[in-house]
């Protein structure tokens, strides 16, 4: 259950839709406080979490057979939240880049490596497609 909570919040990915969609209705508007971005970048920041993502889950999953779930999930966490603050102060493209792209990026593969492969340890292997479909669904 808690790994299945810990990937329902890291579904957070997936409100780049959103967000992409609103960066762009403020360029298009323009005026004081409007996001200032050449509209063939929108998709940086979200491309850059991907990558970051994947990246980060590599030292994730060191860190997690060290350290544990917990320590890994906190990490995750919090630099899931820095991300997201860090991204609600402005509108600069950099620290967009920063903030949801390496950030939050970073933070989505430490929690996802904090839930699936404890999982995967606590079950038989004749079950590790089942276990693993049930925690990352």
């Amino acid at each position: 259950m808690a790994g299945l909570t810990i990937n329902l919040a890291l579904g957070i990915l997936y409100t780049w839709s959103i967000f992409k969609d609103s960066i762009l209705d403020s360029i298009q508007k323009g005026g004081e406080g409007a996001f200032d971005w050449d509209t063939a970048s929108l998709n940086d920041p979200y491309a850059l979490c991907i990558l970051a993502f994947a990246f980060s889950m590599i030292f994730a999953g060191k860190l997690q057979d060290k350290k544990g779930s917990r320590v890994t999930a906190l990490i995750g966490g919090l630099l899931v939240g820095a991300g997201f603050i860090l991204i609600s102060l402005t509108t600069n493209y950099y620290v967009w880049m920063l903030g949801f792209g390496l950030l939050t990026g970073t933070g989505i593969g430490f929690g996802y490596s904090s839930a699936t492969p404890p999982a995967l340890k606590w079950f038989s292997s004749k079950k590790t497609g089942l276990i693993a479909g049930l925690v990352v669904s």
